[in-house]
């Protein structure tokens, strides 16, 4: 590889990595990455890993409209219900620990998002951030949630960012950890020639940039995230990326009245993150973790979202009644 080649993909990674803490609407996706793989038979729910989920966690599936989804719930009898949304490559597991934290006044549920974790690949091939929201209502809609507050990741912050615009009257909150910023600032072509590497070897390209936002954490988170995106289909990891690359949270994000808080690390210092391209945006800054502190920094994490039900629940008691 010429210098000069080595220089641009080093700028292209450099485009990717601010995406993915700092950018992802577009259907190619499902044109690049026509063979999917056969549907599955549906298995029963894989038991935990040990420590992943707390004692008492359920898991089940639900249907989605493109193919079955994976969930997992705790204190189904709660007042005040969160849903968890992980990040690109990611499974519901990541919020572990924020599950076993949950009162029992508080409901917690996480899922897999389509082509992630237990659940189906997308059947249509649609990957995009509106198919993405959909797998979160239908989630939503199975489990009858009328009001509920969205805890989101990285590429789940923009998921959870569309349902909320389009179901305000569903969502009380939004706390975005680490979420992904708007890659609609960065040159078209330079978009292109990012979206193209990745196509030619989208693990090892976002595989790389994985381990770049690891560098803070602990070896063992490293290892599982590293894992969890190797078991990810890679028509779900390109599919994901590619939609989201052309879609900007902003508007999405001006459009809620709810209370709104972004938790962000070191690494999420992107001149296209929403805390820069939105100053208003309340933002909780976290330090000595990477891109992942559910994982690496747990009760870190978890004092920032019970400061944030605090917000949300003063919010809700001076609603009119």
């Amino acid at each position: 590889m010429s210098r000069t080649e080595s220089d641009a993909r080093k700028r292209r990674r450099r485009g990717l990595g601010w995406w993915l803490v700092g950018g992802l609407l577009g259907l190619l996706a499902a044109l690049i990455f026509g063979r999917r793989r056969p549907a599955r038979e549906r298995p029963a729910p894989p038991p935990p890993a040990p420590a992943e989920l707390p004692a008492g966690a359920t898991l089940s599936w639900v249907p989605g409209a493109g193919g079955g989804l994976r969930l997992c719930e705790v204190h189904p009898e709660g007042g005040l219900t969160l849903v968890f949304v992980h990040g690109l490559g990611g499974r519901l597991e990541h919020w572990g620990a924020q599950l076993a934290a949950l009162g029992p006044g508080l409901r917690g549920v996480a899922f897999d998002l389509p082509g992630h974790g237990g659940s189906d690949p997308a059947a249509s091939g649609d990957y995009g951030v509106g198919a993405l929201a959909g797998a979160l209502g239908a989630v939503a809609d199975a489990l009858a949630l009328r009001r509920f507050v969205l805890v989101a990741h990285s590429l789940g912050a923009l998921v959870a960012l569309r349902y909320a615009a389009a179901h305000a009257g569903r969502v009380s909150g939004l706390l975005l950890v680490d979420p992904s910023g708007d890659a609609t600032h960065l040159p078209e072509e330079e978009r292109r020639a990012l979206l193209e590497s990745v196509r030619r070897d989208p693990r090892g390209e976002i595989g790389w940039q994985f381990r770049q936002l690891l560098a803070d954490d602990r070896p063992e988170v490293a290892e599982r995230v590293l894992a969890d995106l190797e078991a990810t289909p890679e028509e779900a990891l390109y599919g994901s990326l590619a939609a989201s690359m052309g879609h900007s949270p902003v508007p999405d994000l001006a459009r809620l009245v709810v209370p709104i808080r972004s938790l962000t690390t070191a690494h999420n210092r992107s001149p296209h993150g929403l805390h820069r391209l939105v100053p208003e945006l309340p933002v909780s800054p976290i330090g000595g973790t990477g891109h992942w502190p559910m994982l690496d920094d747990p009760d870190a994490v978890n004092r920032v979202l019970d400061g944030f039900l605090d917000e949300v629940r003063a919010h809700r008691a001076a609603q009119p009644a």
